[in-house]
C-alpha cells in the first residue's frame, strides 16, 4: 500500500540544514552540541516546520550524526543521508498519523505583547502552520492582547507543546480550553 500523505507543515526536510524552500539559504547554527529549541526557532524563521542537521558523529567522526528536530516529534541516527531522510520520513509521517486520530477540541488562545501589524502576522503565520491546527479565527483584539479561538487536534499539553517556540512563549499551564502566551518580537 502507498504511504500516507505528510501535510506541508510536517513535510520532512530534503536537505540537511533545515526543510525550506530552495530559494531560501540555509539556515545557520551554531556550532557544538544542539539545543532543540534553538533548532526548532531556526527552522520556524527560515519558514521550515522541522530539521533534519547532520554533525560528525562524536564516537566516529568519519560518520554523520542525524538529527530531526520537529514539534511532534524528534530523532538521532548515524549513518548516510538515505538513511536519516528515511527515518526521518518516517518519524514525522507517524506523528502526522497520530495527530490525525486524536479528536478535535475547541481552544481559546490569548497572547500577550502583540503590538503592532507585523507582529500579528508572524503570530497567525506561526499558529497557521502548527501541526494538528485545523481552524484559526481572531476572537479578540484589545491593546497589545489578541485572542484567537483554534479547531485542533489534541489535548490542551499538546497543542501548548505545538505552539511553543522562541518567540510564542507560554506564560504558565494552560487551563482546560485556555492557553496563555507571550509574544516576544525578534530580529
Amino acid at each position: 500500500p502507498a504511504a500516507p500523505a505528510v501535510p506541508a507543515a510536517a513535510s520532512p526536510p530534503a536537505a540537511a540544514a533545515s526543510a525550506q524552500s530552495p530559494a531560501a539559504p540555509p539556515a545557520s547554527l551554531p556550532p557544538g552540541p544542539l539545543d532543540a529549541r534553538q533548532v526548532l526557532d531556526t527552522a520556524l524563521r527560515a519558514g521550515a516546520s522541522a530539521t533534519l542537521v547532520a554533525q560528525a558523529s562524536p564516537s566516529d567522526p568519519g560518520m554523520l550524526q542525524w538529527t530531526l528536530v520537529a514539534p511532534t516529534t524528534g530523532g538521532q541516527w548515524v549513518g548516510g543521508p538515505e538513511l536519516a531522510i528515511d527515518n526521518a520520513t518516517d518519524a514525522l509521517a507517524s506523528a502526522t498519523r497520530a495527530i490525525e486520530q486524536a479528536p478535535m477540541a475547541q481552544y481559546d488562545c490569548h497572547i500577550a505583547g502583540v503590538s503592532d501589524l507585523a507582529s500579528l502576522v508572524d503570530v497567525l503565520a506561526a499558529v497557521r502552520v502548527s501541526p494538528g491546527v485545523t481552524e484559526v479565527a481572531i476572537s479578540d483584539i484589545h491593546g497589545d492582547e489578541l485572542t484567537l479561538h483554534l479547531a485542533a487536534r489534541g489535548s490542551a499539553s499538546q497543542l501548548e507543546r505545538v505552539l511553543a517556540s522562541g518567540r510564542l512563549q507560554p506564560t504558565g499551564p494552560g487551563t482546560g480550553a485556555e492557553l496563555d502566551y507571550r509574544y516576544v518580537a525578534g530580529p
